[in-house]
């Protein structure tokens, strides 16, 4: 009889620990309609965050501290199927817009903003958004459920920045999503980023 009771929490355990490991992505699927990518260091949400930085239709993709979740959060990866190595495209759902890891400068000698654009509506594809998903390993060696999010057109890493970019007024928390110019930079927590369903 003890064995009966205890049995039937078995199910309903197995529902729960289902539930918890679906709500990180693993990558691999052709398409994924609505995922939120997190920052695994700064455990910050990454979003378009519809500020105008320029005035040549550009605008840069950052990471916001906020308790919440983000109005411009959610993204869809698109699998390129033309290419045997699993390639992606990154295309912001709330303004339809592709994720761009373009040859943008700035004062910083390091890094590159990633950027979308506005105004006319940024339906490429083209090869400098084509972005490549690395399985990222803790300080153990184990897999930890994160990737590395890289631009394979440049050969870059995508960094969660903690430094301050012209960010809206009164937008403390702001920080600029950017690349890393360096070939093989040392990866950190800070490069990991967690795959997210949409709730």
């Amino acid at each position: 009889m003890s064995w009966l009771a205890s049995a039937k929490w078995i199910v309903p355990l197995f529902i729960l620990v289902k539930l918890v490991m679906c709500r990180y992505v693993d990558i691999g699927s052709p398409v994924l309609d609505c995922v939120r990518m997190r920052n695994d260091k700064w455990r910050a949400l990454v979003f378009g965050t519809g500020h105008y930085h320029t005035d040549d239709n550009q605008r840069f993709v950052g990471t916001w501290v906020h308790t919440g979740t983000p109005f411009n959060s959610a993204f869809k990866i698109e699998r390129i199927t033309k290419y045997p190595e699993p390639l992606y495209f990154i295309k912001m759902i709330n303004t339809q817009e592709y994720i761009m890891g373009g040859p943008l400068t700035t004062t910083s000698e390091s890094r590159i903003p990633i950027f979308s654009n506005h105004k006319n509506v940024n339906t490429t594809r083209d090869h400098d958004g084509v972005f490549g998903f690395e399985k990222a390993k803790d300080e153990r060696g184990a897999y930890n459920g994160a990737y590395y999010l890289k631009v394979v057109h440049y050969d870059h890493y995508v960094i969660g920045s903690h430094s301050q970019a012209d960010p809206p007024a009164g937008a403390d928390g702001f920080y600029l999503l950017q690349m890393d110019r360096r070939y093989q930079p040392t990866m950190t927590r800070e490069h990991m980023f967690w795959i997210e369903q949409c709730s």
